[in-house]
């Protein structure tokens, strides 16, 4: 006859509670990054279009580290037509065609730069 161990994983000792808490909160802090993102593309669909004249005046690279693999992100500084300073968070290609004091027409949507046309 087989011993079944009908016990839960919360009463099998503090190891494997330590462990299904660790989980909880792993899974808690993706349910949150995902639902931020899906509020700031929904917000950014709602926010009404704005075309200026504008100008790069900066560009920057965030690289961090996580268990041994890096992860890069591109950010490019904008000066509207009005003195009001804008960074947008932009992909690699974008990032290495333009170039600082580039002047032309920025369009952007919230936080989201849709064109920069030199």
């Amino acid at each position: 006859m087989e011993f079944q161990d009908k016990t839960s994983i919360f009463d099998r000792g503090p190891e494997n509670g330590m462990f299904t808490f660790i989980i909880i909160i792993f899974v808690l802090i993706i349910l949150f990054l995902v639902l931020r993102s899906v509020y700031e593309y929904l917000s950014n669909n709602r926010s009404e279009e704005v075309v200026t004249d504008a100008r790069v005046i900066s560009k920057r690279i965030d690289v961090r580290l996580n268990s041994g693999a890096s992860n890069t992100q591109y950010f490019v500084t904008f000066e509207l037509a009005d003195g009001e300073r804008k960074e947008f968070k932009v992909s690699g290609n974008r990032y290495g065609i333009l170039i600082e004091n580039d002047r032309g027409v920025l369009s952007f949507q919230g936080t989201r730069l849709n064109d920069f046309i030199r």
